[in-house]
């Protein structure tokens, strides 16, 4: 197993209690990831929705669904992915 060593910064927000973007990940060359994690195995519309609210106020950041649906999908401005691909997108 290779170990890859990455510098990013990770925090979350929560604007109240029914509002929160799970994970943010910032990269040390500015790319901006906000994360949804679901456990689910279907993911929709429904499921991205503080994402989809939140995303505009990001400058330059990718919206991202992690899960366990094994189909990748765009919906509206997040990308679905299962969480596995959704690790490699972030870290290679």
């Amino acid at each position: 197993m290779k170990y890859k060593r990455t510098k990013c910064v990770f925090s979350y927000l929560r604007v109240d209690d029914d509002s929160e973007i799970d994970l943010i990940v910032e990269k040390s060359n500015s790319e901006i990831f906000l994360i949804e994690i679901k456990s689910k195995d279907h993911t929709d519309e429904r499921d991205v929705n503080t994402l989809q609210r939140f995303f505009p106020d990001f400058k330059n950041a990718k919206a991202i669904c992690l899960s366990n649906d094994p189909t990748r999908k765009k919906i509206g401005d997040v990308l679905a992915l299962p969480w596995q691909e959704g690790i490699t997108e972030i870290f290679d």
